[in-house]
């Protein structure tokens, strides 16, 4: 499968890398988890549907799956019909991805 990464996921990497290298000062820490981030993202070609879904954590109907690196998540959809994967969001596994993901929280 293809893969796509939306230009907020990209935002989302960029900022990772950002925030571990000019808030924490390890700028090798910023290559290893944007390359961790950037190999995962990789590996969806293969076996897109052993993501987590999110629907398992909210009532809402929902295609989203996600994976786990280290301590963030990748958020995607499969589009069976383009042959692809779409990368959504990167985000801390801190974060509410419910808020993220559908404003709200729900």
């Amino acid at each position: 499968m293809k893969i796509f990464i939306t230009n907020q996921a990209a935002d989302d990497i960029a900022a990772i890398y950002g925030y571990i290298l000019d808030e924490l000062h390890n700028p090798i820490a910023a290559d290893v988890v944007q390359q961790l981030i950037a190999d995962k993202i990789n590996t969806l070609s293969d076996m897109p549907a052993r993501g987590i879904a999110v629907q398992k954590f909210t009532q809402r109907k929902t295609d989203v799956l996600f994976v786990i690196v280290k301590n963030y998540l990748i958020f995607y959809e499969i589009d069976t019909k383009r042959q692809a994967v779409q990368v959504l969001y990167v985000i801390p596994a801190m974060r509410d991805f419910t808020k993220i993901l559908f404003g709200d929280g729900q």
